[in-house]
């Protein structure tokens, strides 16, 4: 269910507004509505701020998985120069990287030219000697018979190109056939010295930053505690002004089941406030409340959208158990479900920030363990053949029989989520809403039951069954389904909404999916099973190759079908039960200014 909101307008001093705020914060219970606005100096500072320490965390992230297992050394550094010594060392690294790269690139350059002695060339050039450097194809060198028209020196070749040195004097006229290369101003040992210095820099670098690796949740919580300062000063800034700026007026919203704890703070506060039950039009924010089974499946909504305040129900403890089941079926296997509900026992009493998180796999492992009895699935094997003595009737059903049970489920499904829109219907007012949905339930019924008549002589529909749920059904689709006062208009457009019943087809026929799931995901697993079995007739080390195939095979098809398991019934959820339930959406979520 969705929690309901008391909304708060609060007049404040300006020089009042921190002790106003810190408290609020204390309470922890207010949302303060932000007004839309641009984007201010201060506010582009605290989001530039935000992403520094978000690029800080990622940085000591990837340095941490990189030395993975390495033994962390110890760096000392202030909590407030935490951020800064990561950003230098950060700069420092690309600096670092920069120099090495142009340092090899340096190397593989003048490596030809071998190593040589700049002090000599100093002297042949006061000699009045100078000195050319050339590369040439070996070809070309021969051809042109470099050796014998000029003092010439081959100093290396590498890859059919000849490294030359030529020799000529100053003053006297000298020409080349091929254009001059200039001479490296390092020599390759000395470069490989600075590539040593520049390797020792990267070192030292790399472990002070594995040593601040350490301090990664320490960053963290300056980032979330610097967040919490933006909603703050966006609550602030968002605000209206009022009397010369020496007032300012807020609004908030905050449960109303601590009404009494919120007015008992407010009381003690140097402020003017009035408050009053929220209504959809102050698009209030919203929270969910819920009990134990279906607040575990909360996330999956909030992957969706929020139900609209005052406007739509909160579908969750309604679509929980038929998730559960959907992804049961869907899974298809009751060994997977058994190593599901493991994971989840794991999860919930060794993983404490994952306890709700494997108390959800837990139901999911549940349900995929009750829904696979219908085949009788476990691991790829059929239980029913390998314990003949179950005797369960009319297990496992056959995929004819399984394809009937999935649109059968789905059709039950979509009848739920109609009547659920009736009722609410209803208790909003709505009552020509509600008697055009139950219309649609009736018709379904009916449609369902006289398809089931054609499919079987033992279902019969008689003359009061088709006059309450045919016609009488078809009565309110065409009578309120359009409400007007002109008479014709409510007929016609009640008869154009009939052609609805096309996307009530189609949404029946969505729930095929799980019958094509739960069936591909024993036949992977059977696939898996006969793989083994032949690999364990190789002589001695077949059993050996049979349990790893298994281990690994029934792992993969376990991540497999778990995906499908998961994305499908969400799909089901979210499109044809909450289409036809007429879920809205459009909630914003509840953040309480806190501590």
């Amino acid at each position: 269910m969705v929690r309901k909101m008391t909304k708060y307008s609060f007049i404040v001093y300006k020089n009042d507004e921190d002790a106003f705020f810190d408290k609020l914060k204390e309470l922890g219970v207010m949302d303060i509505t932000r007004a839309p606005r641009a984007f201010d100096a201060k506010s582009h500072t605290m989001f530039d701020d935000s992403r520094r320490f978000k690029d800080a965390e990622r940085t000591l992230k990837a340095v941490a998985k990189k030395n993975e297992g390495a033994e962390i050394p110890h760096l000392e550094c202030p909590s407030s120069a935490l951020l800064k010594t990561v950003e230098s060392l950060t700069n420092e690294q690309e600096s670092l990287n920069t120099r090495r790269s142009a340092t090899v690139a340096a190397i593989k350059e003048a490596s030809p030219w071998g190593d040589f002695h700049p002090e000599d060339i100093d002297r042949l050039d006061e000699m009045g000697i100078v000195l050319h450097s050339y590369v040439m194809k070996d070809t070309d060198y021969a051809k042109l018979g470099i050796a014998s028209k000029y003092p010439s020196e081959v100093m290396n070749t590498v890859t059919g190109h000849s490294y030359i040195i030529v020799a000529s004097r100053k003053g006297e006229p000298y020409s080349f056939p091929v254009a001059e290369t200039a001479m490296p101003a390092r020599t390759p040992h000395e470069l490989e010295m600075e590539l040593a210095t520049i390797e020792g820099e990267q070192k030292d670098v790399d472990m002070q930053l594995l040593a601040l690796s350490a301090r990664v949740d320490e960053l963290e919580a300056q980032r979330v505690e610097l967040m919490k300062g933006f909603d703050l000063y966006a609550a602030i800034a968002g605000s209206k002004k009022a009397a010369e700026g020496s007032l300012t007026v807020y609004e908030g919203f905050a449960p109303t089941d601590d009404d009494q704890k919120v007015q008992e703070a407010l009381e003690d506060m140097d402020c003017y406030y009035e408050h009053r039950p929220a209504i959809a039009e102050d698009n209030p924010p919203v929270e969910l409340k819920n009990n134990g089974f279906a607040k575990l499946f909360e996330p999956i909504t909030k992957m969706y959208m929020l139900p609209k305040y005052d406007q739509d129900l909160d579908l969750t403890p309604y679509f929980a158990p038929f998730y559960m089941l959907f992804f049961g079926i869907c899974l298809g296997d009751i060994g997977y479900g058994l190593v599901l509900l493991c994971a989840g026992l794991f999860m919930t009493f060794k993983m404490k920030s994952m306890k709700e998180y494997g108390k959800l796999v837990i139901l999911l492992g549940i349900g995929a363990m009750i829904m696979p009895i219908l085949t009788g699935s476990a691991f790829g094997a059929n239980l029913y053949e390998v314990f003949p003595n179950l005797h369960i009737p009319h297990l496992p059903l056959s995929n004819m029989s399984l394809f009937w049970f999935a649109i059968l489920f789905g059709v039950f499904q979509i009848l739920f989520g109609r009547l659920i829109a009736v009722v609410y219907s209803f208790t909003k007012g709505d009552w020509q809403g509600a008697l055009s949905t139950l219309g649609w339930v009736f018709v379904i019924l009916w449609c369902v039951v006289a398809y089931a008549g054609t499919q079987n002589p033992a279902v019969s529909t008689g003359p009061v069954f088709n006059y309450i749920f045919g016609f009488g059904g078809l009565f309110l689709i065409v009578v309120f389904s359009k409400p007007a006062k002109n008479l014709f208009k409510r007929i016609f457009g009640g008869v154009v909404s009939l052609y609805d019943i096309t996307g009530v087809f189609g949404d029946i026929l969505s729930y095929i999916r799980l019958f094509g799931l739960c069936v591909s995901g024993g036949i992977l697993g059977m696939v898996i099973d006969n793989m083994a079995i032949k690999l364990n007739a190789v002589p001695y080390v077949g059993w050996l190759f049979m349990l790893i195939l298994l281990l690994i095979g029934h792992a993969f098809v376990l991540a497999l079908c778990a995906l499908g398991a998961f994305v499908h019934p969400m799909r089901l959820t979210f499109v044809e039960f909450y289409k036809n339930v007429g879920f809205t959406g459009g909630g914003k979520p509840f953040r309480p200014l806190a501590k």
